[in-house]
């Protein structure tokens, strides 16, 4: 990965806590933009609208499970690693295999389906989908959301390892739920941070 990109990346650790990484990653320069909005009468208007952004666009990039890197588990670190999807047999025919890296799965394959939806519209699906669970989500600390973020990244390598690398096409249609959870865990959790820091 090229060091100026890390920043968007979540680094844990074996155990899923966050790591003391070099440099910034995302967990890290969250942390340093929340403390500017903490303290922005100390701060320009631009470096508390930088703050802002930066909370906003790295709290998305922590709950996008392609980057999540762990550290005991090598293909996290591998960005434009493989994974094929089979789309079973049907009268007979062979099974199909649809090669997609593992970034492109979570950043395109999902939004793309549904390209026509407005903010707006992306927002009506997440609470109508997820808005029993907004106290379940907003619950505890950004800590606590890497681990939480990092515990299903970690379920999903394990089930592409018990799969041979291969993602089955029934697989990926039912993980979209989650993706859309992940959606819905990273807009409840802005709106705590900037609520919470912006008293």
């Amino acid at each position: 990965r090229k060091a100026a990109a890390e920043i968007h990346f979540l680094h844990l650790d074996s155990e899923l806590q966050p790591k003391n990484v070099k440099g910034k990653d995302a967990l890290k320069a969250t942390e340093q933009a929340l403390e500017i909005i903490r303290n922005r009468n100390s701060h320009s208007k631009a470096e508390v609208t930088t703050a802002l952004r930066t909370v906003i666009n790295l709290m998305c990039d922590m709950h996008n499970l392609s980057n999540v890197v762990i550290e005991d588990i090598p293909l996290s670190h591998e960005e434009d690693f493989k994974v094929g999807t089979s789309k079973g047999t049907a009268n007979g025919r062979k099974a199909t295999i649809t090669p997609y890296s593992w970034k492109s799965l979570w950043t395109h394959r999902y939004v793309t389906y549904h390209g026509a939806y407005s903010p707006a519209m992306w927002a009506k699906d997440i609470v109508i989908m997820h808005g029993d669970k907004k106290a379940q989500y907003s619950a505890g600390t950004l800590r606590d959301w890497a681990n939480d973020v990092g515990q299903y990244t970690k379920s999903m390598y394990d089930l592409l390892e018990a799969n041979g690398g291969n993602f089955l096409h029934p697989i990926i249609q039912a993980h979209e739920e989650f993706h859309m959870s992940c959606l819905a865990r990273a807009a409840y959790r802005i709106a705590v941070l900037l609520n919470e820091n912006l008293k």
